[in-house]
């Protein structure tokens, strides 16, 4: 549990994302706007594709659309005052769900529709740990953030902002909470983890076997090494980086490989 309580939705961002579906359907398409409650979630889906741009361009609240889908619509709709045309409404409901430390909102947008999903609880508890206790973290890098807790693919740009700004290490696929932020979150095992042993500590963790007991295959090396690799490494990842140290132990003229067998050199 995070150190915090909150309402599983906020009321503002309910409506803002109705009143999107209301103001941006194709009502050509004869469908109903479907709000669903999930297990974890709110889902808001209206008929038609996303009508001006996509919605990261509304996400720093920075862009105002130059057209609507149903403009008269609209403009009744802000003369209720139940929308803006400055399109400050993604960025309202992004900006919330960072203020309560809780997961972004995801868009699936297709030529048939647009899906919004709301996030009404912790996914990854290192995330709102690391919201909670770095309040100074922008909505950007808070969006960045997310993406890696759900695993998403990040750019290179993306991965040297967060370096940048001291919230994550790593290489590669392999990017973790940065050594300040888990000691600003108390997170000091769970980056322990992640980050895994130096490779000078695989090697000698692999030269103390092969002085006691001869010889070594590479599958019994990747179950030696297993327990000690980075947690967020999946098993393919693991195996790559246990051929690239045995590899690197033999260019270095420490072990040699016969008959599939690594012992040490004579």
């Amino acid at each position: 549990m995070i150190p915090a309580e909150v309402w599983k939705y906020d009321t503002k961002t309910i409506l803002e994302a109705l009143h999107n579906c209301i103001a941006h359907q194709d009502y050509s398409a004869n469908s109903r706007i479907v709000v669903t409650e999930e297990k974890d979630s709110l889902c808001f889906e209206n008929a038609g594709s996303f009508f001006e741009g996509s919605f990261e361009d509304y996400i720093r609240g920075q862009r105002t659309p130059a057209r609507y889908r149903n403009p008269f619509l609209v403009q009744a709709m802000v003369n209720l005052k139940m929308i803006d045309t400055q399109g400050y409404g993604i960025h309202s409901m992004f900006l919330s769900q960072r203020n309560r430390c809780l997961p972004m909102p995801d868009y699936e947008s297709t030529k048939e529709k647009v899906v919004l999903r709301i996030p009404g609880t912790v996914i990854d508890e290192d995330y709102s740990k690391m919201l909670l206790e770095n309040t100074s973290i922008g909505l950007d890098e808070a969006v960045l953030l997310d993406a890696l807790q759900k695993k998403k693919p990040l750019s290179v740009e993306a991965v040297k902002l967060l370096k940048k700004e001291g919230l994550v290490e790593g290489r590669g696929k392999n990017i973790f909470i940065s050594k300040y932020v888990a000691l600003a979150t108390n997170q000091e095992m769970e980056h322990s983890q992640a980050k895994g042993l130096s490779n000078t500590n695989y090697r000698n963790i692999i030269l103390d076997y092969l002085k006691d007991y001869g010889e070594l295959s590479k599958r019994k090396v990747l179950e030696m090494l297993d327990p000690h690799l980075p947690k967020n490494l999946d098993d393919k990842q693991k195996k790559y980086k246990v051929e690239n140290l045995l590899a690197a132990m033999r260019r270095d003229g420490i072990v040699v490989c016969q008959k599939s067998k690594w012992s040490l050199k004579k």
